[in-house]
């Protein structure tokens, strides 16, 4: 949302749907996530309902483009780190989606068998588990 908004409560999957029924607007992208957002709003019920109030664009910059220049109840949704790219412009990210109906992308890392600098690639696969790196992923809203 807008950082001068009132943020809607959304911990729980019948508070988001409560949030969004009552929304001015609803703004998302029809990239990976906004696939995801359409289906879960079919899933959980209320697709229909929001489909006249709803803006997509075809990316994540231009939902929050849109929001921040915007007016009204506007909920955007959106990746985290994207999210919290845009706060200094504006923009405040409300929270995540409920635990239930969350959805994760996992990415792993791994050394190559023939990297022609594996100790290199070592230190810093090694960094990444550290609790400093940790912090940093966390900063940039990644867990």
């Amino acid at each position: 949302m807008r950082s001068d908004a009132p943020s809607p409560e959304i911990v729980t999957t019948e508070a988001l749907k409560r949030a969004m029924l009552s929304a001015d607007s609803i703004v998302y992208n029809t990239a990976s996530s906004g696939l995801y957002l359409e289906k879960l709003f079919e899933r959980i019920g209320i697709a229909e309902q929001i489909k006249a109030k709803t803006t997509r664009y075809p990316t994540g910059e231009d939902v929050m483009d849109h929001i921040i220049k915007g007016s009204g109840n506007e909920l955007g949704f959106g990746a985290i780190t994207e999210i919290k790219l845009f706060e200094p412009k504006g923009l405040k990210l409300v929270g995540p989606l409920p635990p239930d109906i969350q959805n994760y992308t996992s990415y792993g890392a791994a050394l190559i068998s023939n990297a022609p600098s594996a100790d290199a690639a070592k230190a810093f696969l090694t960094y990444l588990a550290t609790p400093e790196a940790k912090q940093i992923f966390a900063a940039a809203g990644i867990e």
